[in-house]
């Protein structure tokens, strides 16, 4: 589609070596936003537990997409480190540069040509949380979509999207070959538990929010995407 479209490709999907700092950055504010990601998620599971007409309501949906989550699991189960490297290309690699090709590529480029910054931006991450479909983790994967498409978009580099993407799903493969599913999970925090818990959310968000602000001001200038060859002969 994107060759149909014009010949331009290192423009239209941003092939263009990110400024180091920039880079840097993106690593750190996805280092930076797992606790406010997991935080929101046990909040959410309190929350829904906690009423009940509600968690009764989704419980059917709830065991379906856990079925679809174990299936997913036995394929990703690794058991040594060949297994874990296998896991490591089909999980992190190959989905942060297909993905990001895609989303912040692609639809990112294309979007941003009829709508503002920040609309092309949450657009892109609406339909690459949709594009996941999981309606329990909907919020974090449309924050870490919209994420990934500001730091492309203001890095002028997809590259700084993949590597972000990358060590995202590296880190969630890592957690799971090391500590098992079981402890991946929510817990169920009490106490003093719960306190560290905000408190580690509340610093997430605090960190992560100073990124983004010196991230933007650091930004590069994204180039224009020209529509297509046929257009500019017409001109």
């Amino acid at each position: 589609f994107a060759r149909f479209q014009t010949h331009d490709l290192k423009n239209i999907f941003r092939l263009n070596s990110p400024k180091p700092v920039l880079l840097l950055l993106a690593v750190l504010g996805i280092v930076t936003i797992q606790p406010f990601l997991q935080g929101y998620m046990y909040f959410q599971e309190s929350l829904l537990n906690s009423i009940p007409y509600v968690n009764d309501a989704l419980k059917p949906l709830k065991e379906i997409f856990e079925t679809f989550e174990k299936s997913t699991m036995k394929i990703v189960k690794a058991h040594n480190w060949f297994e874990f490297s296998v896991v490591v290309f089909v999980i992190c690699i190959t989905p942060a540069i297909c993905e990001e090709a895609l989303f912040r590529g692609f639809a990112l480029s294309n979007i941003s040509k009829v709508a503002k910054p920040l609309k092309a931006i949450l657009i892109t991450g609406f339909l690459f949380a949709m594009y996941h479909f999981q309606p329990f983790n909907f919020i974090p994967l449309l924050i870490l979509g919209a994420y990934l498409g500001f730091i492309v978009y203001y890095s002028n580099s997809i590259y700084t999207g993949i590597i972000a993407h990358f060590l995202n799903n590296f880190f969630a493969s890592y957690y799971m070959f090391v500590y098992g599913k079981t402890d991946f999970e929510t817990p169920k925090l009490t106490g003093d538990e719960i306190t560290n818990t905000i408190a580690a959310v509340v610093l997430s968000v605090v960190l992560f929010s100073s990124i983004i602000l010196l991230y933007y001001r650091l930004r590069v200038k994204p180039a224009e995407v020209p529509a297509s060859n046929e257009s500019r002969e017409d001109e």
